[in-house]
């Protein structure tokens, strides 16, 4: 097959690694209503997903050297665990609000950002907070409320909670 230029709105083949084409900004609205099974499985600029771990499920894992804009909307309560995505950026903006859980980061080639606000506001009053609760991360006989392996991690303006687990140590 021969082509000056392909278009096409889905690809099914095995070998092909989808990836970022440019910048993407999606939003995590906890409760947000799909207008369609569709739209839960539609990963675009400007998005808005009920979940990290639907957003998560379609995101490509190639950010092809560009950035990944997550925007928290409101307070909320997941296991935040994104795994294989690798050269580009992903920025959590959490605009003050709380998450009851954890957050964990696996990859290779990735810059992970996690702001209590947002990119253009850090050192200020708005700060974001993990509460990992009885549900951290277990790894190495300890619970984590924020765990990254394998790349680099900064955190601004972040307040961290200690868990309230028994069965390990926080």
């Amino acid at each position: 097959v021969s082509a000056n230029s392909v278009t096409c709105d889905n690809l099914s083949a095995a070998w092909y690694d989808r990836c970022l084409t440019e910048d993407v900004v999606v939003y995590i609205t906890p409760g947000y209503s799909y207008t369609t099974n569709l739209d839960k499985n539609y990963f675009n600029n400007g998005v808005t997903f009920a979940s990290f771990a639907d957003m998560i499920s379609v995101a490509p894992r190639n950010l092809n050297g560009y950035t990944l804009d997550i925007y928290m909307t409101a307070n909320m309560t997941e296991k935040v665990t994104a795994i294989n995505f690798h050269s580009g950026r992903l920025r959590i903006h959490m605009q003050g609000h709380v998450l009851n859980g954890y957050m964990r980061f696996s990859g290779f080639g990735l810059k992970v950002l996690v702001y209590g606000n947002t990119s253009s506001s850090t050192k200020g009053t708005t700060r974001g907070a993990i509460v990992p609760g009885a549900v951290g991360y277990l790894y190495g006989d300890i619970r984590y409320g924020l765990y990254s392996e394998g790349i680099d991690l900064t955190v601004y303006d972040i307040d961290f909670y200690a868990g309230t687990a028994t069965d390990y140590d926080t």
